[in-house]
C-alpha cells in the first residue's frame, strides 16, 4: 500500500510512513528522524515562486545558512573554522619532516637495519595525518540555535528575561546528586547543557568544549575529542621515534662508513638530513608533549581545559562535580560513543522568504 493512501489511523500511529511535506515545521529539528530518502533525492533546490505579497519555499542543505562561522567544503561533509594561516603552518610542520624521511632517510634503514622500521613509521606518520584531519573536519559537538527570539515584553506576566538557572543533576559518585549553574547563552537563545560552552572564534555552543584549537582550526569537543587526543599521543610518540631514528642513521652510518671527521659525514645527503631530522623532531616533541601531559592530568581529574580554568578564576562549591576514579575518567572520555551530529549540515530544510524583492520593480 501507498503512504499516500493509509488510513488515518495507521498514519497517526506510524508517523515514519506518512509521505514527506516540505511544509512540515518539524522538518527543520535537528532530533526529527528523516522521512525521505536523501541519497535519491535527485532535485537539490525546490524553488516555489508564487505572486507578489506571498511567500518563497526554498529546499536547501542545512550548511548553506549554517549561523556560525564555520566554513563547509564538499556539500557539508567536512567542516572547518576560519584560521587558515594557522592550519597550514601545522600542516606543512608535519609533512616536511616526513617527506625528507621518506626521501632520504627510509632506504637506508630498509636495506641496512630492517623493511620494519620504515614501516612501522609509516603507520605512526599515517595516523598522525588521518587524525588530524579528521578532529579538523569533524563537527565538534556544535548545539543548534533556537529559531524562537525570546523577546521580554514588561506588559505579558508570563514573560521574564532569560538568566542563569540552579539545576539538580545526578552523580555516580557516592554523594546521590549537585548542583551545577546553567548558563543561558543570548547568541544561541538556549540553556547550555552541562559542560557546554560557547566558542567565541566559532560562535558557537559546543558540547563537552575544551577548547578552540587555532592549529587545528577547529573547537576540540565532544565529538572530536578522542581523534584530538590520538593526535597528540600519535605525534608525540611519531616525534620520540624519528629523534632515535635521526640520531641512530647519523652516527651508525659513520661508525661503518669510511669518513674520518663527522662534519665532513654529515655532508653525505642520508647522513645530513637524518641529523637534522633529529634535531627537529626532539624540538617538535616538547610542544605535543607537554598537551598530552596536561590533557591526561585533566581527563584524570575529570575536568576540561574549560572547566579547569573556570574553577581557578572562581570560588565554587565544587570544582571537579564530574570526577569519578580516574580509569572510570578516561573510559568516559576516550570510550564513550561518538553521538549523532546536532546541526546535520547536510540535511535539507525549507527556508521561507518574502517574495517581494523579486516582484518590487513591477509594483
Amino acid at each position: 500500500m501507498s503512504p499516500h493512501h493509509l488510513p488515518k489511523e495507521t498514519a497517526l500511529r506510524y508517523p515514519w510512513k506518512q509521505p514527506w511535506n516540505p511544509g512540515f515545521s518539524g522538518l527543520s529539528d535537528p532530533t526529527n528522524p528523516i522521512v525521505y530518502d536523501e541519497k535519491t533525492e535527485n532535485q537539490q533546490n525546490v524553488t516555489k515562486q508564487t505572486p507578489h505579497g506571498s511567500d518563497v519555499h526554498q529546499i536547501e542543505r542545512r550548511y548553506k545558512h549554517f549561523p556560525g562561522n564555520n566554513v563547509f567544503f564538499l556539500g557539508g561533509r567536512f567542516q572547518m573554522s576560519t584560521q587558515f594561516k594557522a592550519f597550514a603552518l601545522t600542516l606543512f610542520a608535519l609533512l616536511f619532516p616526513g617527506v625528507l624521511f621518506f626521501v632520504f632517510s627510509a632506504f637506508w634503514l630498509w636495506h641496512h637495519v630492517s623493511p620494519a622500521i620504515p614501516i612501522t613509521f609509516s603507520y605512526i606518520y599515517a595516523l598522525v595525518l588521518v587524525s588530524m584531519l579528521k578532529c579538523s573536519t569533524s563537527d565538534p559537538g556544535i548545539l543548534p540555535r533556537n529559531s524562537n527570539i525570546l523577546i521580554y515584553d514588561p506588559t505579558h506576566p508570563w514573560s521574564v528575561i532569560p538568566e542563569d538557572k540552579r539545576i539538580l543533576v545526578g552523580s555516580t559518585r557516592s554523594d546521590s546528586a549537585f548542583l551545577i549553574t546553567t548558563v543561558y547563552c543570548h547568541t544561541c537563545r538556549l540553556y547550555r547543557p552541562p559542560r557546554a560552552s560557547h566558542c567565541h572564534l566559532c560562535d558557537n555552543c559546543v558540547e563537552y568544549l575544551d577548547h578552540h584549537c587555532t592549529w587545528l582550526n577547529n573547537c576540540i569537543g565532544r565529538r572530536n575529542y578522542r581523534y584530538y587526543f590520538i593526535f597528540l599521543l600519535s605525534l608525540f610518540f611519531e616525534a620520540l621515534y624519528l629523534t632515535v631514528l635521526g640520531f641512530y642513521i647519523a652516527f651508525a652510518s659513520f661508525r661503518y662508513g669510511s669518513d674520518v671527521n663527522f662534519a665532513r659525514h654529515l655532508q653525505r645527503p642520508w647522513a645530513g638530513v637524518s641529523f637534522f631530522l633529529g634535531i627537529y623532531a626532539a624540538l617538535g616533541s616538547i610542544f605535543p608533549g607537554i598537551l598530552l601531559g596536561y590533557q591526561c592530568y585533566l581527563i584524570g581529574c575529570g575536568q576540561n581545559v574549560h572547566e579547569f580554568l573556570r574553577s581557578k578564576n572562581t570560588e565554587t562549591e565544587d570544582f571537579r562535580p564530574y570526577h569519578n576514579s580516574v580509569w572510570i575518567n578516561f573510559l568516559t572520555v576516550l570510550c564513550r560513543p561518538k553521538n549523532v551530529s546536532y546541526v546535520r549540515p547536510r540535511r535539507k530544510e525549507m527556508l521561507k522568504k518574502l517574495h517581494s524583492s523579486a516582484f518590487s520593480s513591477v509594483s
